[in-house]
Parts: C-alpha cells; structure tokens; sequence
C-alpha cells in the first residue's frame, strides 16, 4: 500500500501488550489510519508501563518505530506530596522533547498526535501541522477520583488541563460526556468523539455455559468493583456460574463458582457462552471500552452508572443499571428469569452498537480530522444527555 501521508503519534506504551481497552483503542486508531493511507510513525517509551521486546517491534509495520528510554526519575519528581496543591505533572524531559522534535524534523509528517494531557510539552517547537491530542479520559476527574475521594481540590490541575488541551487543534475525546464538559473551556482546539470499534459478532447460540461475565485489566477501578461485587452483591444471588477473564482474574480470591481467566487470546467464545456481562464499577473516566466489546456480542449488560461513563445515552442501550448492591443483584436475576427481558435487552444492544461503535462511525469520525470531511453527511452527535 501506497502511504501518501504521514502521522506522528506519541503513545508511552507498548500497546501490542493488550492489556488495556486502551491499547486496543490505540492499535485501532493506527489501524484505521493506515488503511487510510497514512504512514504511523510511533514514538514510544521502554520502561514507562511495560517494556517493548524485540519480537514486538518486528511486529509494527505501519511506520517507523523509535523507541526513548523512560527516565523513572521524572515519575519520582511528579509524586502528589501531602498538603502541596496538585497541578498537572510534566512527564516530559528536555532530552525526551529534543529526541521528538529531532523525529518530526526528519520525518516529513503532515500531523501530530499526543497522547494523553502529560506529554503535551512534546509539542514545544512543532509549528506548521496540525497538532491533535488524544485524551484518553480527563486527567483531573480521574485523580480526584483515584485520590482524593473528597479531599481533592480541582482548580490548578484542572486549569492547567484545559490550558493544556488548548495548545493543540483537535482533541479526540473518547467520552461523549467529557466533550461536553471540557469543550466550552478551551477556546481553540475542536473536540471530536472517537471512541471504539468493533466487528458485529451478534449470535443465535443459546448454550450459555456461564451465568456472568466480567472483564477487565488490573486497574484500581476493575479490582474496587469486583470487590465490592463479590462483597456485597454475590451473597444475594441463588447460585450462579460466573467467569472473570483479564488481568484483574489475579486481585480476587476464589468463591464457589467462580472460573478465572487471567489471560486469554480470543473473548469471542466467553462472550457467546455468557448470559449476562457485568460491568459493577464505582468509579472511573473515559468510556469503558468493556461495555462497548460486550454489545458487540449482543450481550445485555447489568452495570453502576459508572459502567456507562462516556456513553451520553443513559437508555435503551441494552443495559440495566443498579447502584445498590441489592438492585444490582435484583437486575441480575430478572434478567436470568426473564426470557422476554433478555430478548429485549439483546436486541437494544445489538441496535445501540451499530448506532455507537461500528468501523463506519469510528472512520467517519477520522476523517473529521484526518480528510475527506468536505465529502461527507454531518456526523455531529447529539450534545444533550438522556436519562432513563
């Protein structure tokens, strides 16, 4: 393939692991991209969350690849100290903007792509292209929520945040919700929605081998929900079948019925032997990628209002939702007793996916930024909220 244009995208991790929801989103976006014709050239750190091995640098052929050595003392630097305000750290280093600046310069790219609010003195000096950050949630509300819990004041973080986002042209949000919160701040950059995408993969199988089904990595708010789930919300069910696949399968001890899947290659099976897919989450920020995967498969999902985060549709999205620890397990067993109530909510889910998370809306929402976007039919979202 002829790659016509060139894209600069900064992403600290190794996404190749897939660990994440994260680093699926990611590896989509260069997908996408380079079926666009565009070449990715990846700027990337060894050593900042995981390491990149020689076998997965083979494996990026969608551009070139530079690889900058993470300098832990910059993490040291940028710990949140008792009684100090917290302000938004800088994870940059004056060698690690020289080192990018110098990779622009040779490269010829046509865009910029940051990742998340921390880099953005990546930046300094690359003038004449248009300069996109990827967001990923918003860096603010999840720390409050990660540490303050209460005791958080947000005004220098979050002034800084939005001085932030403001340096660049486009900011790509995948939370509908934070779009509309972040938007009216900044006066520059123009805020585009990209979430997921994933194939269709609805199926007619009924042979559920597993009542529930959770998954997630090993984040603090994947290990506080389970907790809180088994806790409180696994005593009051009748006996149940429930899978947990995911890093997190490793921060939960055993209870009777429960299989644990730390690490597995292919979800599609699990997902089409599962009922229901649970998602018990008390906090977090962006969108939950979990949620988006599991319409895919059609499946109905039983969720905290956290689990629909990012989603500004708060109905008829093939989801029952539940804060309490009773009214979630109550959720649950309609849902196992009501054949009309699944059907329903399998098919809102199968509806809401096609509308959300397609590769079409996913492409479309590309080329706002990326081209074609004189060539095609406004694809705005709504900017309101809609509570059932």
């Amino acid at each position: 393939m002829n790659q016509s244009n060139k894209i600069l995208l900064f992403y600290p991790h190794n996404f190749f692991e897939m660990s994440s929801g994260t680093h699926l989103r990611v590896h989509q976006l260069i997908t996408a991209l380079w079926n666009k014709s565009f070449q990715v050239d990846l700027f990337s750190l060894e050593g900042f969350s995981n390491l990149w091995p020689e076998s997965d640098r083979k494996r990026y052929t969608y551009g070139k690849l530079h690889i900058f050595p993470w300098d832990k003392e910059i993490g040291r630097r940028n710990r949140p100290r008792p009684g100090r305000e917290r302000r938004l750290p800088d994870l940059t280093s004056e060698a690690m903007r020289r080192e990018f600046r110098r990779f622009f310069a040779n490269g010829g790219h046509d865009f910029v792509v940051v990742s998340y609010a921390f880099w953005t003195k990546l930046i300094d000096g690359i003038t004449g292209v248009p300069r996109i950050i990827d967001l990923h949630d918003c860096i603010t509300l999840n720390e409050h929520q990660r540490f303050g819990r209460g005791q958080f004041t947000l005004g220098r973080m979050f002034q800084d945040e939005i001085q932030a986002i403001d340096r660049f042209d486009f900011a790509l949000s995948i939370s509908e919700e934070e779009s509309l919160f972040l938007q009216p701040f900044c006066n520059h950059a123009v805020f585009v929605n990209l979430a997921v995408y994933f194939p269709k993969r609805f199926s007619e199988i009924r042979d559920f081998k597993y009542d529930l089904l959770f998954v997630g990595s090993e984040n603090p708010f994947n290990v506080e929900g389970l907790h809180w789930f088994f806790y409180k919300v696994y005593p009051l069910l009748p006996k149940c079948k429930i899978v947990v696949v995911g890093g997190v399968a490793d921060s939960i001890k055993d209870f009777p019925g429960l299989k644990k899947f730390p690490h597995i290659k292919n979800l599609a099976p699990i997902y089409q032997k599962s009922k229901i897919v649970i998602c018990p989450l008390l906090g977090g920020t962006g969108l939950k990628v979990k949620v988006a995967e599991a319409l895919s498969f059609g499946r109905p999902i039983v969720t905290t209002r956290w689990g629909l985060t990012g989603i500004a549709e708060k109905k008829d999205n093939g989801c029952l939702v539940a804060d309490e620890a009773s009214g979630f397990a109550d959720a649950i067993y309609r849902l196992s007793q009501d054949d009309a109530l699944l059907v329903q909510k399998e098919q809102e889910a199968c509806t809401f996916f096609e509308k959300k998370f397609s590769f079409g809306k996913f492409s479309r929402r590309l080329d706002l930024v990326f081209g074609n976007a004189d060539s095609m039919e406004d694809d705005a979202d709504s900017c309101s909220i809609s509570y059932g």
